[in-house]
Formats: C-alpha cells, structure tokens, sequence
C-alpha cells in the first residue's frame, strides 16, 4: 500500500446532527453508494496491513471490540449504534463498554486511521 494515508469517513445519522464512521455505521453494505464495497475492503485491508490486529491481541480484545472502545472513548461521541446478525455478537461487542484504552494505544489507532 506504500504511503497511503487513510482517511475515517464520517456520515449523519438522519436529522440528529450525530455525526458516525461509515465503516462502524456500515453504510458501506447498508447503503451501497458512499463506499463500495471494494473501497470498504481496501480500507480494512490497510488497516490489518498497518498492524490494527496486533493492537487488538495487545489489549486482548477482539478487532471488533477494540473498534468499539477506540469509538467509545472519542469526545464527540455519546454512544454507538452496533449491529449484529446472531446474538453472540452482541454478547461479545457490550464487552467495550467498559474498556479504557491506554493513551499510547489510543494513539496507535489514530497513526494507523490518520
């Protein structure tokens, strides 16, 4: 992938002014037109690339969790809307409500997200 600088981008949540990452809203599959599908998987290409999952096995958290703490713990967001297609994915990704990443890990995410 070389120097590529990869990009978070965000989308309203209808009229409410919350403004949520199109990958954790999953607009790319949902929506279809503001990411394809391949972009999608370019995107999480790179960021397995740049080493996002040993940041996960570091903290001990599943890829989806950390996801989800990182979210979580930024100042301009009050909550997440998670999605789940069987309900042990739901049991496993609450399991980020309560984790609190290090600064350094925090810091980590953002160097690898840009």
């Amino acid at each position: 992938m070389g120097n590529v600088k990869l990009i978070m981008n965000y989308r309203n949540l209808g009229k409410s002014g919350i403004k949520v990452s199109e990958i954790s809203l999953g607009s790319w599959l949902t929506y279809g037109t503001s990411i394809q599908q391949d972009n999608a998987k370019e995107c999480i290409k790179a960021a397995y690339n740049s080493g996002i999952n040993y940041i996960a096995e570091n903290c001990n958290l599943t890829l989806s969790q950390l996801a989800l703490a990182w979210i979580l713990q930024k100042k301009e967001i009050s909550s997440v809307i998670i999605g789940a297609s069987r309900p042990e994915q739901i049991t496993e990704n609450v399991k980020a409500s309560g984790v609190l990443l290090s600064k350094e890990t925090l810091m980590d995410i953002e160097a690898i997200l840009g």
